[in-house]
């Protein structure tokens, strides 16, 4: 227990302690006085007096007592300042904006419309090196009829299981959207592709057909082009 506890508790006790004295004491002179006196009641002076004295002592004997309480045991313990430390690791670093390569602007854009009626189209020249996204935005396009002269639509990945055409040098779904990059060897671009140029030329299009006179439609496509 603390010692403020201890204090004021010993305050109030020895407070009630000396009251219950006084009042024995004013008691046992009463009866002392009227064993004298012959009469049966203490004198009206000193009775006032005792009891006067006992009040008093017992009021400010409580007072001290919750006074002491008051000070020591009511009164909100000091907290003492808390010193907010941040240790090395703990350390807040410095904010860095960065931008991913997906995310920076790309060196080359162009929104291009591919027929399916033609051959090989271009759309920009590709620096090698660069990181190359084509996505196919919207657009379907047609690679044959059926025997009533309907045409058969499809999108950028084809119809059907892959075709290989000699004249163009890939097997790939009839109807595909396919690229290739200046002279070099074609490839499937179908909805979206990605891939590095490994050289300086220009992009081409079309679509996975030789015989392009019963074609229709075209597929609206997307170039994007960043630097490694």
């Amino acid at each position: 227990m603390k010692t403020e506890y201890v204090v004021a508790l010993i305050m109030v006790v020895g407070g009630i302690i000396v009251a219950l004295i006084n009042g024995l004491i004013a008691i046992y002179a009463k009866r002392l006085d009227s064993a004298t006196s012959g009469k049966g009641e203490f004198p009206p002076d000193k009775n006032w007096k005792r009891s006067k004295w006992i009040f008093t002592s017992l009021i400010v004997l409580i007072m001290v007592g919750l006074s002491l309480w008051r000070f020591y045991i009511a009164r909100p313990e000091s907290v003492p300042p808390v010193e907010a430390t941040v240790s090395e690791s703990e350390s807040v670093p410095l904010i860095e904006a960065t931008v991913s390569e997906s995310e920076s602007a790309p060196l080359i854009e162009a929104t291009v419309n591919i027929s399916a009626t033609n051959d090989w189209q271009s759309s920009r020249t590709i620096i090698k090196g660069a990181r190359v996204e084509v996505l196919a935005l919207s657009g379907q396009w047609s690679p044959r009829v059926d025997s009533l002269g309907n045409h058969i639509w499809t999108d950028a990945n084809g119809t059907g299981s892959p075709i290989y055409f000699s004249e163009i040098g890939l097997k790939a779904p009839l109807g595909s959207l396919i690229a290739k990059m200046g002279d070099g060897s074609p490839f499937v671009v179908g909805k979206n592709t990605e891939f590095v140029a490994d050289t300086t030329e220009q992009l081409f299009f079309r679509i996975h057909d030789i015989n392009l006179d019963d074609n229709s439609g075209y597929i609206k496509i997307r170039v994007r082009a960043w630097t490694q």
